[in-house]
């Protein structure tokens, strides 16, 4: 009797032994495969943002699409082809004391509003005698908004972003901001800028997470 009552202790002994190993290595064996692929998500992340590298702006002035057609900004009227025009100008001067206006009106195709633009280094005299030829001069801003109600048939394209794409389509395509206005959750900008000429810059406005508004600027010297 007491030779059984010391097998069944050993017994249990073994048992309590290798039930304790077995909870050790299953713990072990979920801790290591749980953090890594946390990580790997996180590296991941990050390499999708700046995939594209530095952001090189007059590649992607080359290639701005109009419905359905390229072309290289800045642009005139007359280079846009059939079909597109501009309505009536309103002048500003750039800075209280400067001598150069600026000159802001809608581009229109077939009738139908699509974007404001702006022209730039119109001095008084052209200004008042009205002598510049605004279909042959070179567009330096061109911004497009969704408060316009006809750019669901026109959409201006940058690089294949347009109005109504989600904010996160911007960053997989161009990487990382040269800085961005963050107004709220879900509502900002993000504006990239020339490394060579800060005047040279392309802004998306976003909405919910959704782009609102883009906007090209080309302004050389004013």
């Amino acid at each position: 009797m007491r030779v059984k009552k010391i097998l069944t202790a050993l017994l249990l002994s073994v048992i309590l032994v290798v039930s304790t190993a077995a909870c050790s290595t299953s713990t072990q064996t979920v801790t290591e495969s749980s953090t890594p692929s946390s990580v790997v998500s996180e590296t991941q992340m990050s390499n999708d943002v700046s995939q594209t590298g530095s952001f090189d702006f007059d590649e992607v002035c080359k290639n701005i699409v109009i419905n359905g057609k390229k072309y290289t900004f800045p642009f005139s009227v007359e280079e846009l082809g059939e079909g597109y025009s501009l309505g009536d100008m309103s002048y500003s001067k750039l800075e209280k004391d400067d001598e150069y206006y600026s000159a802001h009106t809608n581009l229109y195709y077939n009738n139908m509003e699509i974007a404001d633009v702006w022209f730039f280094g119109i001095t008084e005299k052209e200004k008042d005698d009205n002598s510049i030829n605004f279909s042959t001069k070179k567009i330096e801003n061109l911004n497009q908004s969704s408060s316009l109600n006809d750019i669901n048939e026109i959409f201006i394209e940058v690089d294949g972003l347009k109005i109504g794409d989600k904010s996160e389509n911007v960053l997989n395509k161009l990487g990382i901001y040269s800085r961005e206005n963050l107004l709220s959750d879900g509502y900002g900008s993000y504006i990239y800028t020339d490394s060579g000429n800060e005047n040279h810059m392309l802004t998306f406005k976003y909405i919910d997470y959704t782009i609102s508004s883009i906007r090209l600027s080309y302004n050389n010297n004013y």
